[in-house]
């Protein structure tokens, strides 16, 4: 299964990036039209489901046939290809998905189901690269997409990285590496989405309207806050033990924009809709 590529894909089509649709129409809005060059950092707490909208974000990405990275320190290239397997199954027939708990299971004691959905997924894993790192290099991560600039210029970097959270106890150490990643996201013009796990105090914080300790907020392009709401809207279904509402609060600080925008996330599947 660890099929997924490591080095840049080619044979996608060059052309100048404006927006980028996330393929939630409701979010495309709060955005201003979709995600934009530049870094934009997707913020919650450990568990809360950034690494799976991550994901369904890298599948939509892939559908506009663009090249997506994934630079992690958190999963294997066959962990995130579980994921993809899964949201599969849930995509092709809802009564019959297979969770992503159990998906390792049944492609072990399936061959032709590993067949199955291999083929199913062919489409998205021939743009999407894995690259499992402990760290970051900047100076080598520029290098990098300049490469990948030079053989074509649809390409989205995603990084979810244990370096980028509010467990770095330096905060100027962690400010800067927002601010670095922000300057290589603006000179290459590319998108670049972080996800960024938030302690307790931050959680806190942001739930009370306040910035995070060390004010991350103000050296992104875009701020999202991954939360599970205390109050549904009217208009939106209640939870079920799969079935779980959450909230997007975002900033986007290009235009000083706030909104906020609903989702439901099918826990099990890692799958996310609007409302």
């Amino acid at each position: 299964m660890n099929f997924l590529k490591t080095e840049f894909n080619e044979g996608l089509k060059a052309e100048n990036m404006q927006t980028v649709s996330s393929g939630l129409p409701n979010l495309d809005v709060a955005l201003n039209g979709g995600w934009s060059p530049g870094l934009h950092v997707i913020a919650g707490t450990p568990q809360s489901g950034k690494r799976s909208l991550l994901v369904h974000m890298a599948e939509e990405f892939v559908k506009q046939e663009y090249a997506v990275i994934i630079i992690t320190s958190k999963e294997s290239p066959s962990s995130i290809l579980q994921r993809i397997m899964a949201r599969s199954t849930f995509k092709n027939n809802p009564s019959t998905a297979i969770p992503l708990s159990k998906i390792s299971i049944h492609l072990s004691n399936n061959p032709l189901l590993l067949k199955q959905l291999t083929n199913q997924i062919a489409p998205t894993v021939k743009y999407l690269s894995v690259v499992q790192t402990d760290k970051l290099d900047f100076q080598s991560l520029e290098e990098r997409l300049r490469h990948q600039k030079a053989v074509h210029d649809k390409s989205i970097i995603l990084l979810d990285m244990h370096e980028l959270s509010t467990w770095e106890t330096d905060k100027e150490k962690l400010v800067g590496k927002f601010t670095s990643l922000q300057r290589i996201a603006k000179r290459l013009q590319i998108v670049m989405i972080a996800t960024f796990d938030l302690n307790t105090i931050d959680h806190e914080n942001l739930i009370n309207g306040h910035l995070t300790v060390a004010g991350i907020e103000r050296h992104v392009d875009t701020f999202i806050f991954l939360n599970s709401p205390a109050e549904k809207p009217a208009n939106v279904s209640p939870n079920s033990p799969n079935n779980c509402l959450v909230s997007l609060q975002i900033q986007k600080n290009s235009i000083g924009q706030k909104n906020i925008v609903y989702l439901t996330k099918r826990t099990d599947f890692g799958y996310f809709q609007e409302g």
